[in-house]
């Protein structure tokens, strides 16, 4: 998230410069930047005082959602699916197409409550694991 609000400040700024000839001191601290993003957390602690627990990859209400070996050596891809077209087009990119239609899997809050298994699945050998890009 830093980076991409810093990238569009610099993007700005050349922008300004190539308009006025001016140009602009950038000053950005990271620890504010990052706490655009935190509100939801910081908002919920502070209506019920419990402190929310590390969720590492996953996601409270997506799945998959998270980073799965690929093929090859080192190699990792990071996967956020939020919406069933999302997950149909994942399904069908891995050569599993019935996944989609799968009860297991076929809308968001399945997807979640059978989480483990689908990530079993999306991270399994035969998928990424050792399926070489067309």
């Amino acid at each position: 998230m830093n980076a991409i609000t810093l990238a569009f400040s610099i993007v700005a700024a050349l922008h300004h410069r190539s308009r006025t000839g001016e140009g602009q001191f950038i000053d950005y601290s990271q620890c504010e930047g990052v706490s655009s993003i935190l509100g939801e957390v910081l908002l919920e602690y502070e209506m019920t005082g419990e402190v929310p627990e590390r969720a590492g990859n996953s996601h409270r209400q997506s799945a998959p959602h998270g980073v799965y070996r690929c093929w090859g050596i080192d190699r990792w891809l990071a996967i956020e699916v939020h919406g069933d077209e999302e997950f149909a087009r994942l399904a069908a990119t891995m050569g599993r197409p019935e996944l989609a239609e799968d009860s297991r899997f076929a809308t968001a809050t399945a997807r979640k409550r059978n989480e483990t298994e689908l990530d079993a699945i999306v991270g399994g050998p035969g998928l990424l694991r050792h399926r070489k890009a067309p």
